[in-house]
């Protein structure tokens, strides 16, 4: 009794879920309508009593920004793209935990108590990284890449970087021989593949280039420091979140990086990551600059854009990769 869950053990989960923590009471037949959130990390709600019918879909299908849907409490509902892929009931005691940008509704049934309590709250590790790996294109066109943290938290994932350290490039060349560079670096026994214990190793080397990956990416998302006590965290407590969010930093990144799943990163996983990402980061800032051009009206805008983006659809083929061609003419007209 009185131990929190298994999944929110350690310095690093404590202080997320203290931080991140709010209490939902409800009566029978409250309801929260669809929307999606800006956590860049799992969410969790524990039912505390009662029981709550749950609704969940992934975002639609996201080519361009004229794709987006409102992901605020049920602006989704209006269009048309409400089509929930999951559905079940969260029972007392229970919980329910699911990834970024999952839009959900919930509703409680009349057959609970008056009020019903819940708990929702987030947890930094382990980080969804193989998820975002694999949904990048669509999520860094959604609100989590344009207003939440995860554009900056993310970032890393793929570069082994500080956020904003490397810029994108759309050549293809550089990309790859910048990611066998690195790969040369972490691979310590010379095998041609990098597992845990190296990226580990690599991220936390002595000259203090790598400090960024022993503490939060974004510390204003924790503008109290306070885990859990409500104190300050002692020199012995910092030192403990330091050594977690390393390793855990360290298994993260594999798993972004491992899509094969035999525990090492190889020379084609790194490159192909690597090419992932500059396409997505360099058609964000495209975006962003040309949003801000000072648009007589939102129509010229959401035209200049559309124009940018379809610029963008040979990096964005999800049916094969862009020759070398077509990314040599996307570069000459950018």
């Amino acid at each position: 009794g009185g131990r929190p869950p298994y999944f929110v053990r350690g310095y690093v989960n404590r202080r997320e879920a203290n931080e991140s923590q709010e209490l939902w009471f409800s009566r029978r037949r409250g309801a929260v309508f669809a929307h999606a959130d800006t956590y860049c990390t799992a969410a969790v709600s524990l039912q505390l009593s009662g029981r709550k019918r749950w609704r969940l879909m992934p975002a639609p299908p996201i080519a361009s920004s004229a794709d987006l849907v409102d992901y605020r409490d049920g602006r989704i509902y209006g269009s048309g793209k409400w089509k929930p892929a999951f559905e079940g009931t969260v029972e007392e005691g229970e919980a329910i935990v699911f990834p970024p940008g999952l839009f959900h509704e919930t509703l409680v049934p009349d057959d609970n108590p008056p009020c019903t309590a819940s708990s929702t709250f987030q947890l930094q590790l382990p980080a969804p990284s193989g998820y975002v790996r694999a949904f990048l294109p669509s999520l860094a066109l959604s609100h989590l890449y344009s207003e939440g943290h995860c554009r900056q938290r993310w970032h890393s994932y793929a570069t082994l970087a500080a956020p904003a350290a490397v810029p994108p490039t759309l050549d293809r060349a550089a990309c790859l021989a910048a990611a066998a560079a690195l790969l040369r670096q972490i691979d310590a026994d010379g095998d041609g593949g990098a597992d845990v214990r190296e990226i580990e190793a690599h991220l936390s080397s002595p000259d203090g280039a790598t400090a960024w990956a022993r503490w939060f990416v974004d510390e204003d998302y924790f503008s109290r420091l306070t885990p859990s006590g409500g104190h300050t965290p002692s020199a012995d407590e910092r030192v403990a979140m330091e050594v977690e969010l390393l390793r855990g930093r360290a298994a993260d990144t594999l798993v972004y990086h491992d899509v094969d799943g035999d525990g090492r990163v190889s020379a084609g996983e790194l490159g192909e990551a690597a090419l992932q990402w500059h396409a997505v980061e360099h058609r964000a800032r495209a975006v962003e600059e040309t949003r801000a051009g000072g648009w007589e009206s939102a129509e010229a805008e959401a035209a200049a854009v559309a124009a940018v983006e379809r610029r963008y659809e040979p990096l964005q083929n999800r049916d094969r990769s862009p020759s070398a061609a077509e990314e040599t003419a996307l570069r000459n007209e950018l």
